[in-house]
């Protein structure tokens, strides 16, 4: 991801080294052909060219390579200054790039974690839902002892009744 985000921003900034080299070539020729348009009419004025007149003409391409150089050495310069600046962009990629694995991995951890948790308490839970259970189970079957005993009561009142009945018939 580094190495292509670093091409992509290299082919930016030379795209505008290119643009401004473009820019200065065509500075560089029409300051050219101003020069050739005064010399070809030196040319047609004086005729053929003398040492003075190929002295200028040396001196007019003298200073168009000065002018030439010092834009190479401006790009250079333009150049390094970009480069430190990528240097310290790109550091600070990898150090954003490293923090975030281990915001990753602490994260992971931290899930886990969760996970371990929630696995325990369903784990609780799922012993409280089968006591739970039991306790239902239980009072459901004494319920049903409670009406057997219920009805064995019942019983035992209507005979005792009857047995009232028949002692108090006897006296």
């Amino acid at each position: 991801m580094v190495s292509k985000f670093k091409y992509l921003f290299l082919i930016f900034i030379f795209s505008d080294i290119y643009d401004k080299i473009q820019a200065m070539k065509k500075s560089i020729k029409k300051t050219i052909l101003k020069k050739s348009k005064k010399t070809s009419n030196l040319k047609k004025k004086t005729g053929p060219k003398t040492g003075s007149e190929f002295a200028v003409i040396l001196e007019d391409v003298n200073s168009t390579m000065k002018l030439v150089l010092e834009g190479n050495s401006i790009l250079t310069d333009k150049v390094d200054i970009l480069d430190s600046k990528f240097n310290v962009l790109d550091n600070k990629v990898d150090a954003l790039g490293n923090e975030f694995g281990s915001f990753k991995e602490e994260t992971r951890s931290n899930f886990e974690t969760v996970f371990k948790y929630l696995s325990d308490i369903d784990d609780r839970l799922s012993c409280l839902e089968d006591e739970v259970s039991g306790i239902k189970k239980e009072m459901q079957k004494s319920s049903s002892e409670k009406g057997i005993l219920k009805t064995k009561i019942e019983k035992i009142e209507k005979e005792l009744n009857f047995l009232k009945r028949k002692l108090q018939e006897s006296v």
